[in-house]
């Protein structure tokens, strides 16, 4: 079951990926990754148990690194094919 689980995170995580290269402004893409990320997180919110207090600043530094990886990505996609910029 986790293999399925992890699997199915591969091929969505591909996908998204070669939707955001699709997308000619890098600006547009970048927002809409924020915008399911925000709604995914949200739900997460709403749904799931708060986190433990030792594990903020972990997550202050996931969400940095998140914040941060659209605007490094989006730019390497306009000059290079999906294969070469995504790994």
């Amino acid at each position: 079951m986790v293999f399925v689980v992890v699997l199915g995170a591969a091929v969505l995580h591909a996908c998204w990926n070669a939707i955001a290269k699709a997308i000619p402004d890098h600006r547009v893409a970048a927002g809409s990754m924020a915008l399911v990320g925000l709604g995914a997180g949200g739900v997460g919110v709403a749904v799931l148990p708060g986190p433990l207090p030792a594990s903020w600043p972990f997550l202050a530094t996931s969400v940095g690194l998140q914040a941060v990886d659209p605007l490094v990505l989006q730019p390497g996609y306009r000059c290079r094919e999906l294969g070469e910029g995504f790994p």
